[in-house]
């Protein structure tokens, strides 16, 4: 694979290459890696023994500590292209309950799935679409979301949050989110998770109305946003309740 950089799309100095990243002036603190025994609760076929990996985070990146004086956390996400059986390979199902975050997709696309996680589980709202490189992607407090990885090359972003909040891995009861995203005969097809009684699902989500409410522009890496206009993301800095955007689908 060739060399990726991701510095335009991240505003941090990032590339990826040969499966690996190269960190130039950025920092963090630890890595995960998911693996299918961390992911089994999750996936549709539980009897499988790969792959090994689904994804990967690096947690709590940083640029010589400015990122920690402004009280901003940021994850990096890389999730490669890969099948489980029939189902494209994705993260764990991830929610906050104190505060929005963001999800800034800076190299490849595929699918998100967002959904209200203080559900009755009989009904659930379920918003899924189609991200690509540069999106930004606003998730509610108390919305667990999923990234699928339906391409051919690995998808990778970022997550910002305040440092103070808290993720935490969701949905293992409910094995994952109310939809599964798989191939079969060479096309993608959505399935239902039968444990939820009933879905309505949003396919289409006006990103530029949530942008303007809550001051983002489109093309400019976030990470550029949010130390140049601090001032302009206390609903995301701030908890939720105490926020002065309202996030709604």
């Amino acid at each position: 694979m060739r060399k990726i950089d991701l510095k335009k799309t991240s505003g941090l100095g990032l590339s990826y290459e040969k499966d690996c990243f190269n960190f130039e002036k950025v920092t963090y603190t630890k890595n995960k890696v998911m693996t299918i025994e961390e992911m089994r609760e999750q996936i549709l076929n539980s009897e499988l023994r790969s792959p090994e990996i689904f994804y990967t985070k690096y947690a709590n990146l940083d640029s010589e500590g400015v990122f920690k004086h402004k009280k901003i956390k940021i994850n990096l996400l890389c999730i490669p292209s890969n099948v489980a059986g029939i189902e494209y390979v994705k993260t764990k199902a991830t929610e906050c309950s104190t505060h929005n975050k963001i999800v800034e997709i800076i190299s490849g696309g595929g699918l998100i799935l967002i959904q209200d996680t203080s559900f009755s589980k009989e009904e659930n709202t379920v918003i899924l679409v189609k991200v690509k490189a540069t999106e930004k992607i606003i998730i509610p407090a108390k919305h667990s979301y999923c990234l699928v990885n339906n391409r051919a090359t690995p998808l990778i972003a970022l997550e910002f949050l305040a440092s103070k909040a808290k993720n935490k891995l969701t949905l293992d009861e409910m094995r994952g989110m109310a939809y599964y995203v798989i191939r079969k005969n060479a096309k993608q097809e959505i399935v239902r998770n039968p444990l939820y009684k009933i879905v309505n699902t949003k396919k289409k989500v006006d990103w530029n109305k949530f942008y303007k409410k809550c001051n983002i522009t489109p093309k400019t890496p976030f990470s550029r946003q949010i130390l140049r206009k601090y001032e302009k993301f206390n609903w995301l800095l701030s908890p939720a309740k105490d926020s002065d955007c309202v996030l709604s689908f």
